[in-house]
């Protein structure tokens, strides 16, 4: 039987068992060297307290002891030095895309055992590669030689409007795909825990944790993707909305404000930010500009080439470069605008787009930064292109996943304790 974790509400033994719990857990997690006498300080608790909640962790094989750690400059006992057991449970990760999934294993240390991606056809069926993608993941349990019942838990990230409460894809960007049984179907085969996450969102939390946004407390990330999307995190925790809407700024209307900025190719009929900075746009448009300016080209430019293009191209050629000025304009606006309204520490820019492109890249940070300086919000924000550059969302997942170990409704600021 897999290991079981409810969840408690505040104000009851339970929950105040867990959060002294993952708050030692976290301690133990980022601090290295670190005794029962340092936790009880850290923590404000008593040494009796901390040592029975130790105690039952390394009878739960979540900790184990290191060894012995230096005396204080008084001398006396060494302390015993406490470390996570890498072995003492593993989580699920999985990126579940159009056409494949994506599945990665990580110990409770977070570090990664394996990963494999399965493949399988677009489909509005995607409740048949459900099962499927279950039974991969008891063959990588079994090629890795791990016990079913060390598995803490499972985090999925998927394109769309995710109710996490309710474990619900309420709105997909794969037509076919919402109030798809993505919970269900994991949760009744490996009998464990399953959050279910925005893609964008758990990319977010990467960059948040371990890119550009780890100095901060608050941070906007705006990634660019198959379509546009924007992961908000204030006060170290994510801003989903009432039904998980925050940050779909896709929806959002662009309008122009000028007669020039009607006649951007890069719009090619779209109105929403989602449909004019989706790939699929970005591409057409690319190739219809291509076309009707005589840009030379071998053959039509493909989706799954487009950041090919955009990285060797010409950024001094006339075409090209209207077309990076147009995508900044329309970014830069979009940017600012959601700056302005939530005024965060860091706005961070992510995606392929972004990092395939210096100059495409530097246009967008200077014509964001450009609007910012005409507003008394001018020098309050950093803005920069996200540090993480391939596996964001894996790493993201694999955190949520952790969350119900080490930060059942906790914020980031244990992590620093």
């Amino acid at each position: 039987m897999a290991i079981k974790y409810e969840i408690a509400s505040k104000g009851d033994s339970k929950f105040l068992k867990k959060v002294n719990e993952a708050r030692i857990l976290n301690m133990i997690r980022h601090q290295e060297d670190i005794s029962r006498v340092e936790i009880s300080k850290r923590a404000k608790m008593s040494k009796a307290g901390v040592s029975e909640i130790i105690t039952r962790l390394i009878s739960n094989k979540f900790i184990s002891e290191k060894g012995k750690g230096l005396s204080t400059n008084r001398g006396g006992k060494r302390p015993t030095i406490l470390e996570i057991n890498s072995a003492g449970g593993f989580v699920f990760g999985i990126h579940i895309e159009r056409t494949r999934g994506h599945i990665v294993i990580a110990d409770i240390t977070g570090t990664i055992i394996d990963q494999k991606i399965l493949e399988y056809p677009i489909s509005d069926a995607i409740d048949s590669a459900l099962p499927e993608i279950c039974r991969f993941m008891d063959m990588l349990i079994e090629k890795n030689n791990l016990k079913l019942d060390r598995l803490i838990s499972i985090a999925i990230a998927v394109p769309g409007l995710v109710d996490r409460q309710k474990g619900d894809l309420i709105i997909a960007a794969t037509e076919g795909w919402a109030h798809k049984p993505f919970i269900e179907v994991f949760q009744s085969y490996f009998d464990v825990p399953v959050i279910l996450e925005n893609d964008v969102n758990a990319l977010s939390l990467a960059e948040f944790y371990f890119g550009a946004g780890q100095e901060h407390s608050d941070m906007i990330c705006l990634h660019f993707g198959d379509g546009i999307g924007a992961g908000i995190i204030e006060n170290d925790e994510l801003v989903r909305g009432v039904y998980g809407g925050a940050g779909e700024i896709g929806y959002m209307k662009y309008t122009p404000c000028t007669n020039e900025e009607e006649q951007y190719f890069l719009l090619h009929g779209q109105k929403h930010y989602g449909k004019i900075l989706g790939i699929t746009n970005m591409t057409a448009s690319l190739n219809t500009a291509c076309k009707n300016n005589n840009y030379p080209l071998n053959g039509k430019i493909e989706e799954k080439k487009f950041y090919d293009f955009v990285s060797t191209a010409d950024p001094t050629h006339p075409l090209i470069k209207s077309y990076f000025t147009q995508f900044a304009k329309i970014v830069s606006e979009l940017s600012a605008n959601m700056i302005i309204m939530l005024n965060p520490c860091i706005f961070v820019f992510s995606g392929e787009l972004f990092y395939r492109s210096e100059e495409l890249s530097q246009l967008v940070l200077k014509q964001t930064r450009l609007i910012l300086d005409e507003t008394p919000l001018k020098n309050m924000t950093e803005l920069k292109i996200g540090a993480l550059r391939s596996g964001e969302i894996l790493k993201g997942v694999v955190e949520i996943a952790l969350s119900l170990l080490y930060k059942p409704n906790l914020s980031k600021s244990f992590m620093k304790e």
